[in-house]
């Protein structure tokens, strides 16, 4: 999900001073090598999830009262390290804290990309403990994937470089000549005709990987991003071969699409 928040709130201060505090005890954090050297830790060794989290990506931890889980944290890591390429990675300027907030959780929201505060918000189940099923766990996966997703978007592509990898791989027809150089043109945001249809239509689609993705073009640009990360930390072992509900796609999505995002953002 990604919201456009008008009104900044001030929620930074103090950010940087929570990487000096006591360490905590990291119980599942992941293995991940960049550039050849391994990052090797201990289960049983005291890491800070928040430290580890701003030294590999620069991410900082924004200190609220409920403050992520280490296996959030340590799980957006390994996305950000292991599912992105070093070049895509860097790219990601417009994504620099993470904030918990259980008041999106109340209103059905469980994260969402803020481009106003370059944040990633999550709700309730990204600091609650991590001890949901397996199917929960894989969905926090998916959903750490698509947000990133957008704050790729936001970073990387121009609304006519948008506009046009919807037209040439997805099922979108975008002949509106009004973009204006604009990511938030309400353009992006209809839904597709489609959206809605039962999910054996939307599988006939070419390069439509769940019912979500026809929300509108961000939506589906996140989605295939999702999609493409999350295959390749499963060719890797570190994301175990459990589908979320979310993955219903009955069709891959194609080789020029796939071959996009192996140039750009996995390789």
């Amino acid at each position: 999900m990604f919201i456009q928040i008008i009104s900044i709130v001030v929620l930074f201060v103090g950010s940087l001073e929570a990487l000096s505090k006591p360490a905590v005890t990291s119980s599942q954090l992941h293995s991940f090598s960049e550039n050849g050297d391994d990052l090797v830790v201990d289960s049983a060794k005291e890491i800070s999830s928040q430290k580890v989290l701003f030294a590999k990506t620069g991410i900082v931890v924004v200190p609220t009262p409920k403050i992520p889980s280490d296996y959030f944290l340590d799980t957006l890591v390994a996305v950000m390290m292991s599912g992105l390429s070093n070049n895509a990675r860097k790219k990601l300027t417009r994504l620099q804290f993470v904030i918990a907030d259980d008041s999106i959780s109340r209103k059905g929201v469980e994260a969402y990309y803020s481009y106003d505060q370059k944040a990633l918000i999550i709700g309730k189940t990204g600091y609650a403990a991590s001890s949901n099923s397996k199917y929960q766990l894989a969905h926090t996966w998916s959903v750490i994937a698509h947000e990133i997703g957008h704050a790729y978007v936001m970073s990387n592509l121009s609304a006519e470089r948008l506009a046009f990898l919807a037209r040439k791989f997805g099922p979108w027809r975008l002949n509106d000549p009004g973009l204006g150089g604009d990511l938030f043109s309400p353009v992006f945001f209809r839904p597709h005709l489609l959206f809605g249809a039962p999910a054996g239509v939307i599988n006939e689609l070419d390069n439509s990987p769940s019912r979500y993705a026809l929300q509108n073009v961000h939506e589906w640009f996140a989605e295939c991003f999702s999609t493409m990360v999350k295959e390749k930390l499963r060719r890797q072992g570190l994301l175990p071969d459990i589908r979320s509900p979310s993955d219903v796609t009955a069709r891959p999505l194609s080789a020029a699409l796939q071959a996009w995002f192996y140039d750009n953002v996995t390789h």
